[in-house]
């Protein structure tokens, strides 16, 4: 790729594209930043959610970042839920150990939360 065949999109020229932003979780029209298609024909577009301000990149259909896993939960105590967060998240990326991980230590805080003793093993909970 080169940079001269980058194909920017300014204030003289708007191009729009529908998708589901993968940080603010809303059904977008992202403005399209710029765009660049390989010679194979795939093509790659840079977008920026008109909600959140987050940009994410659409490579021959496919969005990345990808969209969190699972539904988002409301009103958990603020470390679960960046913990939870942080579960969904590496499920979409394929981090599937690191997932496996966060998802123990939160159901053992929530074992301690609902009356276990701290301090015992996974298994235990």
């Amino acid at each position: 790729m080169e940079w001269d065949d980058l194909e920017y999109y300014g204030s003289s020229k708007t191009r729009w594209e529908n998708y589901t932003c993968p940080y603010c979780a809303r059904d977008v029209a992202g403005v399209v930043v710029a765009s660049y298609a390989y010679p194979a024909g795939e093509w790659c577009l840079w977008v920026r959610c008109p909600y959140c301000g987050k940009g994410a990149m659409i490579q021959d259909g496919v969005l990345h970042p990808e969209l969190p896993f699972g539904p988002p939960i409301e009103d958990l105590p603020e470390q679960v839920a960046q913990a939870y967060e942080e579960a969904r998240n590496c499920i979409g990326v394929e981090a599937f150990t690191a997932a496996e991980l966060i998802c123990r230590k939160l159901l053992m805080h929530v074992a301690v939360d609902k009356g276990a003793v701290a301090g015992k093993s996974f298994v235990t909970y």
